[in-house]
């Protein structure tokens, strides 16, 4: 009995961890940050690497779908204004 259950628990954690819920569509007036730990030139090897192509590809959508791309700078006013980024970015 024992073993059955560990056997359902470890099904049901692999299940869960293997799972990919759908991409958060980003609300209105949020700062999503994106980061990248490694551009290669190649293709990327492993999960913290993206290729230049790919990188280029993510750039083309922020861009054709018209989400503002801010600096640190920017990001600095925001936190000190108080105000969100469609309060002060056009």
């Amino acid at each position: 009995m024992k073993k059955s259950i560990l056997q359902l628990i470890i099904l049901i954690m692999v299940i869960s961890g293997c799972s990919r819920k759908d991409d958060p569509i980003p609300a209105e007036g949020n700062i999503i940050v994106l980061m990248y730990h490694r551009i290669t030139e190649g293709e990327a090897s492993n999960l913290y690497e993206r290729s230049a192509a790919d990188f280029e590809s993510d750039l083309k959508y922020l861009i054709d779908n018209n989400i503002n791309i801010i600096t640190f700078s920017d990001l600095e006013g925001i936190k000190a204004s108080g105000m969100m980024p469609l309060d002060i970015l056009p």
